[in-house]
This record gives C-alpha cells, structure tokens and sequence, in this order.
C-alpha cells in the first residue's frame, strides 16, 4: 500500500502552537541536519544560563562559555557580550527579575505576558508543566521557579531539540510547542523590558540577542528541518 507522506509545515506548527491548541499540534519531518541540530542546542542552553542567578557555580560557568558566542551576539547584536563583576550583575539580576520597590521591570515568566490579568499561574503553566513531564523533563528537587521562567523554557528546548535521534516527533513537539507557543510571543515585550531599564550592558546585549534570535526563528527551523 501506497503511504501518502505529510510534508512539514512549519505555518501549521506555528498557527497551533501559539493558538494554545497544543493538542490538535502535528509534526512531520523525514531528516534534519545534525550539524544546525547541535548548534541550535549549544546556543539556547547558553541562552538558559545566561537568564539564571548569576550565583559563584553560574558566574564562573558563564565566564567559561561566553567567549565561544562571540560571534553569535557579533551576528544579532553587533556587539560581544562581556560579564561583569558578579557582584553587579547578581544585584542587577535581582533588580530586573525577581525583586523592585518599584515594581519587577522585567518579569522572566511566559505566563504573565501571555495572559490578560499578568497571572503567574495560568492554563499555559499547566499544559506545560503536563507536556514536560510526558517528554521526560523533570525540574530539580532545589528549583524553586515555575516551569515558565525563561530560564527554564529555554533549556527544554534545547534538550528537546538534541534529543530528535532519540526521541523524534515527541521531542520535536516539546521544541514547537514551547518556542513558538510560549517564548516567541513573550519575547518582545521581556526584551524591550530589559533593554529599557538594564543599567548594565551584560543583560541589554544579552536580551538584544535573545529578542533578534527568536525573530530569526523562522529560518533557523527551516535550516535544522528543510535542508
């Protein structure tokens, strides 16, 4: 019998994702190639670290990698980024994400841009929460953060992505769901709300970059699944 192959359709993905209708979401690929699939996993688990607390252990891991993206925020921001004093940038961290008198200027959770009322806790939680624990992705015991943080976020997917050899459509579902259906209509205004109030540079390129790559990501995807 003759089987009928469904070509991958990178618009259908994206129009399910981010209509929240994670259940109705197929995907089909034949081949992706190996060399983007690694690459993008590199970068959006640097990306995952960069968002954390800058505590001793992330700061000196930080201070390991950041050179080998050089020429990643060379690419989308023009500019290299550079760390601080770890003092600084755990004070800044602080400031922009977790806790302001004023008000967190940049809140690190999906769910607080995705809903009308800026609720932490959301039916995107949720499903997410609900889509990681049947891909496999468990949180540890001494994480304290929603399943939504950037942070977060950004490292599922970057497992997702490198697990395809293992895993396939189920992983390639976790990347689709999460990158499209909660970063990319998150990232503009989290961005612009790091550029407009980050008094040092670190976080300013740092959201440059993330904001112009999720912007890129339409082609990035196309390069890892239709080459």
């Amino acid at each position: 019998m003759l089987e009928l192959k469904v070509p991958f359709d990178l618009q259908k993905i994206k129009e399910t994702a981010k209509a929240g209708n994670w259940e109705d979401i197929v995907i089909n690929f034949d081949r992706y190639d190996e060399t983007a699939v690694i690459n993008l996993s590199n970068i959006l688990m640097f990306l995952s670290l960069a968002f954390r607390y800058p505590d001793v252990k992330v700061y000196s891991r930080l201070k390991e990698s950041v050179g080998y993206f050089d020429d990643f925020f060379e690419e989308y921001t023009g500019q290299k980024l550079i760390l601080d004093k770890v003092d600084d940038m755990q004070v800044e961290y602080t400031r922009l994400f977790v806790t302001n008198k004023d008000g967190v200027p940049a809140s690190p959770y999906a769910s607080v841009y995705l809903t009308d009322e800026g609720l932490l806790y959301s039916d995107y939680l949720i499903k997410l929460k609900d889509l990681m624990i049947k891909t496999g992705f468990e949180l540890k015991e001494e994480c304290k953060d929603l399943e939504d943080n950037i942070y977060i976020m950004l490292e599922y997917i970057s497992i997702m992505i490198g697990r395809l050899n293992v895993d396939g459509i189920s992983a390639a579902k976790g990347f689709f769901l999460v990158s499209y259906g909660l970063i990319l209509p998150m990232c503009e205004k989290f961005c612009k709300n790091i550029i407009g109030h980050a008094r040092i540079d670190f976080y300013k390129v740092l959201a440059m970059g993330l904001l112009e790559f999720i912007n890129d990501l339409d082609g990035i995807v196309e390069e890892v699944f239709c080459e």
